[in-house]
């Protein structure tokens, strides 16, 4: 009896522990999810006031819904930041809808505030082009910051997948959260660790990666690239970077902005840049070039799109 008394204490040791390991996982589980679903999570800012979490924008459908009933001419597909979303302008000011009003083209606006070109491999392996006319242009606008936003977590696939990024291991159909936290605290390990120059060499792998995704998808299609010579260049200082090599590091955006190396690493994948100064003869510097009272980090406004369009269509033969 008393040897079944002991088995029994230590059954309930036992036990309990078993209950604290799994409310502990249980636990830990809780808080990566919170924690790996703030990093997944990307607001898109739209228009309308909707807000849409981790996901690719569906206000391009809306607008071509409402602007065109009738086109001629094959798509344009835009791909960018705020830039080309149009932050704090109405819809019918943004570049997009800009191009779309004097070409009659239907035109998708897939930028997103805080993006660079990395959402166009959401966009395809969410399956989000599926609905898409096959456009006949491809334009992806670059402003000096894009080289430093490649570290969105929700990415992370999209580049595992490509090998874009270093195998982390555990790539099962579905991932603890726990564990894609643990891969999340490593990307950005990674990416941390980079120089200013292999973050030139990630950003310009990542627009191979969506240009090979474009060829695929659409083989015909011409790939643009617009060089916004850039309205916060003289801003700068404005942008919390109180630190020495945060103001390098910006400095260093600009200064690749205005470079030939720029126009050659684009080239060499087979795509055309052209920079808004060649467009125009300027840079995009006037205080018209600025939204108003938007000077923390200023974005352009109606005005300096209604500059620049006119002259991209002309350019290109729109």
């Amino acid at each position: 009896m008393k040897l079944f008394g002991e088995k029994n204490k230590i059954f309930k040791i036992l036990a309990i522990n078993v209950v604290c390991i799994v409310s502990l996982l249980l636990l830990f589980e809780f808080f990566s999810y919170c924690k790996y679903t703030s990093n997944a999570g990307s607001v898109a800012n739209f228009v309308s006031g909707k807000t849409e979490i981790n996901s690719i924008p569906s206000w391009s459908k809306l607008r071509a819904e409402k602007h065109i009933e009738k086109h001629e001419k094959r798509p344009i597909l835009f791909l960018g930041c705020s830039y080309t979303y149009g932050y704090r302008l109405s819809d019918d000011e943004t570049f997009p809808y800009l191009v779309e009003k004097a070409t009659k083209r239907l035109c998708y606006n897939f930028g997103l505030s805080g993006y660079n070109i990395s959402e166009a491999l959401l966009l395809f392996d969410n399956n989000k082009d599926k609905n898409l006319q096959t456009p006949e242009y491809i334009i992806y606008t670059y402003m000096f910051d894009h080289i430093q936003r490649c570290g969105q977590w929700q990415n992370f696939d999209s580049y595992r997948k490509r090998n874009l990024i270093p195998n982390q291991g555990y790539n099962f159909a579905y991932k603890l959260w726990s564990v894609q936290y643990i891969q999340n605290t490593k990307f950005q390990r990674y990416l941390w660790e980079l120089s200013f120059e292999e973050n030139i060499d990630f950003f310009f792998k990542i627009v191979e990666a969506v240009k090979a995704e474009c060829d695929k998808k659409f083989p015909d299609s011409k790939f643009i690239v617009l060089l916004y010579s850039d309205v916060n260049n003289d801003l700068s200082e404005n942008f919390n970077l109180n630190e020495k090599e945060n103001k390098e590091r910006i400095d260093k955006s600009f200064d690749f902005l205005y470079s030939s190396e720029i126009r050659k690493r684009f080239e060499n994948l087979g795509i055309t840049a052209v920079s808004t100064e060649d467009l125009i003869g300027r840079k995009m510097d006037g205080k018209t070039d600025r939204i108003p009272d938007d000077m923390e980090r200023p974005h352009p406004s109606y005005s300096a799109w209604s500059e620049v369009v006119p002259a991209l269509i002309k350019h290109f033969s729109l």
